[in-house]
């Protein structure tokens, strides 16, 4: 490869872009396109209406309520390229890199469409003239990303959450994990806790607003039991884009909690149960090298002290585990 090498991250929720061997994404942002609504957002000072066709992404989405919001990606899927450009489009310009001279490293589901590879190789090849392309399974790339061949990624994202070994540079199929619980499994109890106490979520924008207010409210707590004796110190009034204004206190580390604590009718393994049986399904050797390894990714993955209560709640497990002689 050049000296110059994009990593793009498109998921389904959020987005992350970057450069190779940089520790940090350099930009986070939802993956959404918006398209105003109405006409005198794109007229200038002459009268004239210069944004027609303007799209708008991610961040420079002001107000959800003005625009009318597109999901490019569904289920790790391209379903709207004319959007999806758009945002390829927006990730250049805030990058500030010419395309024609860069390497693209690509982040694809493992169930991506051959069909779909071919017009993405097209597209970056001989649209943006990049100078290679190459796809690269998700989750070899957040491994990679942090300079590793051996480690356990975690993809907690808007459908499910993967959990999955890989060593060496090869992904163990035999001991990769699924529960399904994303962002929108935590979305969607975000609406029915705003519901009961009072906040109708009766349209497909307020249902936008729910997982945006829950990107920007909520935490993992580090001890759920104390932090709902103090509930009063959780409480923060926020302003969202249609105007409207909400508190929030307990519901602010309730919703991220179902990951370590899924309720009854979920029917689903918490997250520091189903790692240690990913690692518990791998050879003994190399346990140790992937608990030691472990990367988040995923839009749920940006909670604050999600990876903190991961380790708490790991530590907790794996000593049970030992005590019943069933452990690494």
């Amino acid at each position: 490869m050049g000296n110059l090498t994009v990593v793009l991250d498109i998921g389904q929720s959020s987005s992350k872009i970057g450069f190779a061997g940089e520790d940090s994404p350099a930009q986070v942002f939802l993956t959404m396109v918006g398209k105003p609504k109405y006409q005198n957002i794109g007229i200038d000072y002459s009268g004239i209406d210069t944004r027609e066709d303007e799209l708008y992404v991610g961040d420079e989405i002001q107000s959800i309520g003005l625009y009318k919001i597109f999901h490019p990606i569904e289920n790790g899927i391209i379903v709207d390229w004319k959007h999806f450009e758009s945002i390829i489009d927006y990730i250049f310009y805030n990058l500030r890199v010419d395309p024609t001279l860069v390497n693209l490293l690509f982040a694809i589901h493992p169930l991506f469409p051959r069909k779909d590879l071919e017009r993405l190789f097209q597209l970056f090849l001989e649209k943006y003239q990049c100078m290679a392309f190459y796809p690269v399974l998700d989750s070899m790339l957040t491994l990679y990303s942090g300079g590793f061949q051996t480690g356990l990624v975690i993809e907690i994202g808007d459908s499910n959450t993967r959990i999955i070994p890989i060593y060496e540079g090869y992904k163990l199929n035999h001991a990769v994990r699924v529960i399904n619980i994303g962002g929108r499994v935590l979305t969607h109890y975000m609406e029915q806790i705003l519901e009961s106490i009072g906040w109708s979520v009766d349209s497909s924008i307020r249902r936008e607003l729910v997982r945006v207010l829950k990107e920007k409210a909520c935490f993992v707590s580090l001890d759920y039991k104390e932090d709902l004796k103090r509930v009063e110190q959780y409480k923060k009034e926020y302003s969202l884009p249609d105007g409207s204004k909400i508190t929030l206190d307990k519901e602010r580390f309730v919703i991220p909690e179902l990951l370590f604590n899924p309720t009854k009718e979920l029917e689903e393994k918490s997250l520091t149960v189903a790692i240690m049986d990913v690692i518990e399904a791998c050879d003994l050797d190399i346990r140790p090298k992937l608990l030691n390894n472990i990367f988040l990714s995923g839009g749920s993955s940006m909670f604050p002290n999600l990876k903190s209560r991961m380790y708490q709640e790991l530590e907790l497990e794996l000593a049970r585990r030992k005590k019943k002689n069933l452990g690494v």
